[in-house]
Formats: C-alpha cells, sequence, structure tokens
C-alpha cells in the first residue's frame, strides 16, 4: 500500500486517488491513512482525518497532528489530551501552527500529572523558544513558577529549564550502542540532529535501553563529545525497506538513500545538538564546524576520496525519513552555512 501512495504522489488522475483514499480507509490501518493525507494535503481529508482518529494510535495520532494541516484542532486536541505527557508534549512541539488555546488546554491537562518534565518545557517553547506571549497561559505557568510575571519570565523559565537538565556523566570509552563497520558502504553523508538537552544526550547514548547513538554530540557551551569511532555506525538515522515501517526509505528527499534502499545508518556519519529549534549558539556552531571537518578529514584519508560537500551529503534527519522526523534538526539548524562554510574551508 505504502509504495502505491508514493508512487501515485508523482504522477496520478483524480480518479486513481478517490480509489487509493477507499483502500486506505477500508484499511483502517493507521500509517496508511497518515501516508496519505501527509502524500495528499491538498485533498479533501476530512474522512481521513477521522478515520485517524479511530485507530486509536497515538504515535501516527501526533504525526497527524504535527504534520497536517487541514485538519480540526480542537477534535484532535481532545484525543490527543487523553494520551500520555510525552504525546501531549510533542504534538504541540510539533505542530507549527498551533493556536495558543491549544497550549493552554494541554499545559492544564499536563498540570494534573505529577510528572515536571514535559509541563515544563511546553512553557519554556511556548515563550522563549517560540517566542509567543499569552496572559492567560502565562498565569496558568504560576502553577509551577509562583513569582513568574510579564517582566521576568524569560529569565525564570531559562532557568527552570537549566535546573532540570540532567546531570553530565562522564564515561570512559566509545558507546556500544552501534553497529560494528559499515556493511560494506564507504560512509558519505553527515547527518545532523537536534535533542533538547545535553545532559540527557550522553545517557541516551550509553544507556542500552535507549538503544540509540550518534558520532558527536554538541552542547549549547560548545562542549562536544565523540560517542562512536567513525569505524563504526550510528543508531541514528535507520532506515528500513519495510513499507510498513515509518522510516521505510522511500520516504526519504535523498536521492543518495532512495538509490541505497539499505539501511542508511552504514553509510552516515551523525551529529547530535543540544538545541530546541536547531538553533546555535556561535559556540556551538564553531564545534560542529570542527566536528565536520574531523569527519571529512577523516573519510578522505580513510578512502582516499573528496568528500562531496553539498545539500545531498550534509543533510537533516528531516531529510532521511521526512515522514517521522518532521522536527529533526529543526527549522533554524544554519545547514546552508554549514555547508557553504565547509565549501569555501575545503576549497
Amino acid at each position: 500500500m505504502i509504495d502505491k501512495i508514493i508512487d501515485l504522489s508523482k504522477n496520478n488522475t483524480n480518479e486513481e486517488l478517490d480509489l487509493l483514499e477507499e483502500e486506505v480507509l477500508n484499511s483502517n490501518n493507521a500509517l496508511y491513512i497518515y501516508a496519505y493525507a501527509f502524500y495528499f494535503p491538498n485533498r479533501d481529508l476530512t474522512r481521513l482525518n477521522k478515520a485517524i482518529l479511530n485507530t486509536n494510535n497515538k504515535t501516527y495520532i501526533m504525526h497527524y497532528f504535527n504534520n497536517i494541516q487541514n485538519i480540526d484542532e480542537e477534535e484532535f486536541l481532545s484525543v490527543i489530551l487523553e494520551l500520555d505527557c510525552k504525546t501531549i508534549f510533542y504534538s504541540l512541539f510539533g505542530r507549527k501552527s498551533a493556536k495558543d488555546s491549544s497550549y493552554i488546554k494541554a499545559f492544564t491537562k499536563l498540570l494534573q500529572y505529577p510528572e515536571d518534565t514535559y509541563k515544563n518545557l511546553l512553557v519554556y517553547n511556548y515563550f522563549n523558544v517560540l517566542n509567543k506571549y499569552n496572559e492567560e497561559l502565562l498565569n496558568l505557568t504560576k502553577e509551577i513558577l509562583p513569582d513568574i510575571n510579564k517582566d521576568n519570565y524569560h529569565e525564570l523559565l531559562s532557568k527552570l529549564i537549566k535546573d532540570h537538565s540532567f546531570p553530565i556523566k562522564k564515561h570512559e570509552g566509545y558507546s556500544q550502542n552501534i553497529y560494528k563497520g559499515h556493511n560494506g558502504f564507504k560512509p558519505d553523508i553527515i547527518v545532523c540532529h537536534r535533542s533538547f538537552d545535553y545532559g540527557r544526550i550522553i545517557d541516551n547514548f550509553y544507556s542500552d535501553k535507549a538503544a540509540v547513538s550518534s558520532h558527536f554530540g554538541t552542547s549549547r557551551t560548545g562542549e562536544y563529545l565523540q560517542f562512536l569511532s567513525l569505524d563504526d555506525s550510528p543508531w541514528s538515522n535507520g532506515t528500513t525497506d519495510n513499507p510498513d515501517s515509518g522510516v521505510y526509505y522511500r520516504h526519504s528527499d535523498n536521492e543518495l538513500i532512495l538509490s541505497r534502499g539499505s539501511n542508511a545508518n552504514y553509510y552516515t556519519y551523525s551529529i547530535e545538538n543540544e538545541s530546541f529549534d536547531g538553533t546555535l549558539t556561535e559556540v556551538q556552531y564553531q564545534s560542529v564546524l570542527e566536528i565536520a571537518k574531523k569527519i571529512i578529514d577523516y573519510h578522505e584519508a580513510k578512502y582516499h576520496e573528496k568528500f562531496i560537500i553539498d545539500n545531498k551529503h550534509i543533510i537533516g534527519h528531516i531529510n532521511v525519513s521526512p515522514l517521522v522526523r518532521t522536527t529533526c534538526p529543526g527549522p533554524n539548524f544554519p545547514l546552508e552555512r554549514l555547508i557553504k562554510d565547509l565549501q569555501d574551508y575545503y576549497k
């Protein structure tokens, strides 16, 4: 079904799309419904909108809410607010056009839970990252910050996030969250990511439960660590040849990934960056630039070939798996600047 959706997104007639829509609806499959709406956003999605909610699949309801703009936001939110704290937060975090009223309802719901992380992240993202302001939401924020007001909210929310950051632990050696070697590939793509918390990045990359890793990670202060040998592959850019997976390789918008099909971890290098929306501090950007040079120099020395520096070989996670990685590395990540600076340096 997914292959059919992708193929028809390139060339179709209205009759073919009508028939496809019926097939998708009859499947009651959340992935198929979301993928159809993702590839054909200009269609009348009224029936798809209701169908995705009826699946009760929280993962794809969240992705649908994030990425499909032609929906009844209140109807979707009423379902999302009955899900767990993490899904509530990421639903609002990912939706570019979420209404102020949705943030208010979401924060009100999160206040009912003892877990602090996601209520803190929600208001920090709204006020400090998106730089929006709403008096009602600010007043609700007094439930977690009694002294907050219109004059100090940026400062207090920044301190709140800093105070709740993961401790930065030191680890010996490389992470074991790896694929040994590159399965016969020569890695030639650098993939950039973003995560909220540098301490948590480190914690996850050394955890045998998190099942995730990147070669490098940077902090807002410019500190960076290498977590894997460049001789090994990360657990961060995975694709599959299974059409019923959200990371099916044919969803990629990168022609190299499309042509190879195999798990993209095997032919990519990975850099994780502490950021909410892809914005990097200047010292952090300089660290990313230094890391990219290390990777390029390593590649050219090991494989005796030039590393191609362009937007096919230096990309964001969204380019690997746009169906389910739509907020990574964030809209403000300086990808074009990075490519240009590297081109100038190696010129």
